[in-house]
């Protein structure tokens, strides 16, 4: 199961599996991953699932969303991709794995290699 590990505070990570057909992000409560900080709006992304695939859209959002540093509208999520809502960096894995918490910190703060994500990928 696909999975993103975000920022919920400084030096503090969090996992979130991706299984739903839409999990949304925003400041407000009701959303499916709540990220509390201004720069977010309060319903600012979705990601889609379809099949194995996952597309995060911005939702015309004040401030968008980065791929890799490249703000985008759309986009198809690959493993290991970085996003930024907002202030809140998180990054995507299509893994099964689950990464302990020094891992998780680890893994958004320090620059992966392509070899390491791909390892993480099984």
């Amino acid at each position: 199961m696909s999975k993103l590990i975000l920022f919920v505070e400084p030096n503090k990570a969090k996992q979130v599996e991706l299984g739903a057909a839409e999990t949304t992000i925003g400041r407000a409560p009701e959303n499916d991953i709540v990220v509390n900080q201004a720069r977010v709006s309060r319903q600012h992304a979705v990601i889609l699932s379809d099949g194995g695939s996952f597309t995060i859209r911005d939702l015309e959002s004040r401030n968008g969303i980065l791929i890799n540093g490249t703000p985008v509208r759309a986009h198809e999520l690959r493993h290991g991709d970085e996003i930024m809502v907002g202030d809140c960096k998180m990054r995507f894995f299509s893994t099964r794995k689950d990464f302990g918490s020094a891992e998780t910190l680890r893994l958004l703060t320090v620059p992966g290699s392509l070899p390491e994500l791909d390892r993480l990928r099984r």
